[in-house]
């Protein structure tokens, strides 16, 4: 499954937009949500991303539902961990927004690091 985000050039700086892009396409990781593809044609005023679809909640979502078993928090955390791991050691990057919203809970119950 995908998902997709519509990303408007007049109403966000293009640079910080392909600055983005950038980051994502270099980004493989089981704990790290993938970019599949970018639609960006000359005559269209928008930037799509095609993102992998990694589930319908957000950890933040969750944790206001209801109670996290403690067995879940520590999957998560080590999930996290494997993927900041991941983009700080491999690939050079630093995420600069880590948070419960920013970490996308898939159906088989792992965390995927979104938002970069």
């Amino acid at each position: 499954m995908i998902s997709w985000t519509l990303i408007n050039k007049t109403q966000t700086a293009e640079a910080a937009v392909r600055k983005e892009i950038a980051i994502m396409k270099k980004l493989k990781h089981p704990n790290v949500v993938k970019l599949v593809e970018v639609i960006d044609q000359e005559d269209d005023d928008a930037i799509y991303l095609v993102m992998e679809y990694a589930g319908k909640h957000s950890l933040q979502a969750k944790m206001k539902k209801s109670k996290i078993p403690t067995v879940y928090i520590w999957n998560y955390f080590r999930d996290a961990l494997r993927g900041l791991l991941y983009c700080h050691e491999e690939a050079g990057v630093v995420h600069r927004d880590i948070k419960p919203e920013n970490l996308l809970i898939t159906k088989d119950n792992r965390i995927k690091i979104a938002d970069f």
